[in-house]
């Protein structure tokens, strides 16, 4: 078996597995496999980070842009991932980062005993007005809603039907 067209992937990010959301996972997948998952040609190593714009990532993840910035920022707040600019200036906060042209990713293998328990925690996606499943809960209780308004306004048309019949006999 060949290992030409693979990405090796640092044991410390399986070991981070419980501990991402979804959306994180899918953006630190790509920074891997835009970072270790690529030789340069011009030292014939690994890169260690790349230059990704936001539209690329929603683009290869699929994360929504409402929370792409917060998702980064969570993954450095993690020490998981460093973003710099040109200079490699490191750029902590979404706000630092704000308006630049040019951001590096570089995924930092972290052990996970090296990190405290607030860093840890992961603030419930699943409860935010941008998952998926909520929109759907959401779209599906609304249309449950709507067939039921129009059960009653059938049912009020009945007799209202009815007694015009019967007042025109």
């Amino acid at each position: 078996m060949s290992l030409d067209h693979t990405t090796p992937v640092p044991n410390e990010f399986f070991d981070w597995i419980p501990y991402l959301t979804h959306a994180e996972l899918r953006v630190l997948l790509l920074v891997i496999r835009q970072t270790y998952g690529w030789i340069d040609p011009a030292t014939g190593n690994r890169k260690i980070k790349d230059r990704l714009t936001y539209d690329f990532i929603i683009k290869k993840t699929g994360v929504y842009r409402t929370i792409l910035s917060e998702t980064i920022q969570r993954l450095v707040d993690k020490k998981l991932l460093l973003v710099t600019d040109r200079q490699s200036i490191i750029l902590p906060t979404a706000h630092d980062r704000k308006g630049k042209w040019f951001l590096y990713f570089q995924f930092q293998p972290v052990r996970i005993s090296e990190v405290t328990y607030s860093e840890l925690r992961t603030e419930p996606i699943r409860d935010s007005e941008h998952n998926k499943r909520n929109t759907l809960k959401r779209n599906t209780k609304q249309k449950k809603t709507n067939r039921e308004n129009i059960e009653r306004l059938k049912n009020l048309k009945q007799p209202l039907i009815e007694k015009l019949i019967m007042r025109d006999v």
